[in-house]
This record gives structure tokens, sequence and C-alpha cells, in this order.
């Protein structure tokens, strides 16, 4: 089982993935002939659509993907990098996107930790079509909409909210850390892009919700096929 591993990050984070090459489970994945490790950056402006930077034994490295290193562009900068991945790394089993701040993620609730992704990261179990450490249940439109509001993102609208999210309640993973098999990465990369556009203009770039919904029209598409 090949695993591509995407450390999600930017250079104002650099002091959390610093902290992260120290662990043991670092020296671990470097170490796995079965994994290969990218570290994800964002920078509108380099030349090429993406760039993927690696070491001498073409194994792991640096992406940068042309777009905007921003909270609320965050899906545009998660879809340019499932879509690099596919492009460049296509013959992984499972993409596994986690974040560089995971490692001192202080959150109450007790699956969003690093030790608890770690302890995942190990089970085979972890490894399906779309998997995480953290289920967020009874999400809709209008909770989304109180979330930006609490956040202070300007410019969001609750009717586009609805539009797309609708006001059904869903559950999906947190974007601190989920896994996406192969089939899933070449849907989002071909089919993604506009959903992306539409999150980083109305509904603050959420990324790991837009994961979830391109999972659902993933789903439709094996149905119908």
């Amino acid at each position: 089982m090949k695993k591509l591993i995407c450390i999600y990050t930017c250079n104002r984070d650099k002091q959390h993935l610093d902290k992260l090459k120290q662990t043991d489970w670092y020296e671990q994945v470097t170490n796995d002939e079965s994994c290969q490790v990218l570290e994800v950056y964002a920078d509108p402006d380099i030349q090429e659509e993406s760039i993927l930077e690696l070491s001498e034994n073409m194994k792991d490295g640096i992406l940068i993907l042309k777009t905007e290193e921003a909270y609320d562009k965050l899906s545009l900068k998660t879809f340019n990098m499932i879509k690099a991945c596919v492009s460049h790394t296509s013959d992984f089993d499972y993409l596994i996107k986690v974040d560089a701040t995971l490692i001192d993620y202080d959150h109450p609730h007790p699956n969003i930790d690093f030790n608890y992704f770690v302890s995942c990261f190990n089970q085979p179990s972890f490894y399906k079509e779309y998997n995480g450490i953290c289920k967020w249940g009874g999400v809709s439109a209008s909770t989304h909409y109180s979330w930006t509001q609490r956040k202070g993102i300007p410019n969001i609208r609750l009717e586009p909210m609805v539009e797309a999210l609708g006001n059904e309640p869903f559950a999906f993973y947190s974007g601190k850390c989920y896994v996406l098999n192969n089939d899933l990465c070449k849907h989002i990369a071909a089919h993604g892009e506009t959903m992306a556009l539409v999150y980083a203009t109305h509904l603050a770039g959420v990324e790991d919700i837009m994961i979830y919904k391109l999972y659902e029209n993933y789903k439709q598409h094996k149905e119908t096929t």
C-alpha cells in the first residue's frame, strides 16, 4: 500500500513544521519505502500552475501551488494540491492530508491531536475511500454561516451557502487530517475546480466541507456508471 503524505503548511507555520519533523512518526514515514512525503505550500507568484520540487531520491519534497495562501481560499489550495498529486505522483493508493499545526493543536475534542493521528495512521482500518481523525456532525448552511461570523470572515452571505450546502445536516471529517483513496483524488482533480472556486468566493474557502461534498458527488457518479 503506497501512501502519499501531504503535510499542509505555510511559511508562518515553520515552527510547527520543524517540530513535526522531530517526531518519531516523521522519521518512520521518511524511511518507509511505501511512503512519499510532500510539504505543501501556496505561492501565487510562481510561473507554473504547480511545481514539484523533489529530493535527490525522487521520493520526498516540496509541492508549491500557484494559488493564494489565505485562510478563506483554502478550497483552492486543496483542489490544486490534489490535482498536482494526481498529475505528478499518480501511483499512490491513499493520500493522507495532515496539517503541520496538528503537532501543537489545542482542542477539547480528544480526537484532534497529533498522538491520536499517529495511532490512526498505523491502523490498516484507517485507509478507506474517505476517512479522517475527527468527524463533525450536525452541520448545515446555517451552522456554517454562524461559524464564519464567529471567525469574523467578511463578505459572507447566507443565501449562497444555503444554495451550495442546503439546510439538511451532514457530517464531514476535519481538515486537520483526512484520507482519500486514489480514485476519489482522480475524481476531485477532474471535477472539483468549479466547486473550489465557489467555496472560495461564497463559503470562506472551507476545504474540508468541499472534500466531503466532492466525495458525495463521487459516490453518486459511481452509482450511475
